[in-house]
C-alpha cells in the first residue's frame, strides 16, 4: 500500500541501499516501502537528488509573484471583518498593537502620538494642533449632548 506523504526514516534509507546493492529495482524498493519510485530514486541515486534539487531551486527563482489587487484585499478584509467574529477580534488586536508600537516610537523620538509631527512641549504626548482638535471635538460632543 502506498502512503501519500510518508516520511522516510534514516534506517529505511539504509535498508533501501542494501536492497539496491542486492539487485532490487527502484520499482520493487518503492513497493516495499509504500512510496513512489521517484522517492526511492531520490534517496538512492545522488545524481537524481541533485537534479531534483536543481529543478526545485530553478522553479523557485523563476516563480512570478502574484500581483495583489488592493481593491480585492480591501473588500476581503471588510467582508471577513463583518462576518467572522474571530477575525474581527484578531484584526482589532493587531491594529491596537501596531498603534501602540507606532506611538511608542513617536514618543521616544519626540513626535506627536496622534499625527507624528514634532511635539512642541515635553510634558504632552501630542502636539498643540492635535490637542486643540481634541478639545474642539469634545466641546462639540458636549454641545450635542446638552441640546
Amino acid at each position: 500500500m502506498r502512503y501519500r506523504y510518508r516520511k522516510i526514516r534514516p534506517e529505511d534509507v539504509v535498508t533501501m541501499k542494501n536492497l539496491r546493492a542486492n539487485g532490487a529495482t527502484f520499482k520493487k524498493i518503492a513497493e516495499t516501502f509504500g512510496v513512489s519510485m521517484s522517492v526511492a530514486q531520490y534517496h538512492l541515486c545522488p545524481e537524481y537528488k541533485a537534479s531534483s534539487l536543481a529543478r526545485a531551486i530553478k522553479a523557485h527563482k523563476n516563480r512570478v509573484p502574484k500581483k495583489r489587487n488592493p481593491e480585492y484585499i480591501k473588500n476581503y478584509i471588510k467582508d471577513r471583518y463583518q462576518n467572522d467574529e474571530i477575525f474581527r477580534k484578531n484584526f482589532i488586536s493587531l491594529v491596537v498593537k501596531s498603534h501602540k508600537k507606532r506611538r511608542a516610537i513617536w514618543i521616544k523620538n519626540d513626535l506627536c502620538s496622534e499625527c507624528g509631527k514634532v511635539r512642541d512641549e515635553e510634558k504632552f504626548r501630542t502636539c498643540r494642533s492635535c490637542r486643540a482638535r481634541k478639545r474642539n471635538t469634545y466641546a462639540k460632543k458636549k454641545e450635542k449632548y446638552n441640546e
